[in-house]
């Protein structure tokens, strides 16, 4: 079983037209804004490892 990540809270500030346009892309998604922000960066994370 994998171990259980520590977890931290992150804020940042972001256009409000973005804000919204992600929170609506998430709720299409069914998942909340903040789990869609971490699907995003997980993403990314993957995607750079993979140039690697």
């Amino acid at each position: 079983m994998a171990e259980e990540q520590k977890k931290i809270t992150v804020n940042f500030q972001m256009e409000q037209d973005l804000h919204e346009k992600l929170k609506a892309l998430a709720k299409k998604k069914g998942v909340s804004f903040a789990g869609y922000i971490r699907m995003i960066c997980n993403d990314a994370v993957e995607a750079e490892e993979t140039k690697k």
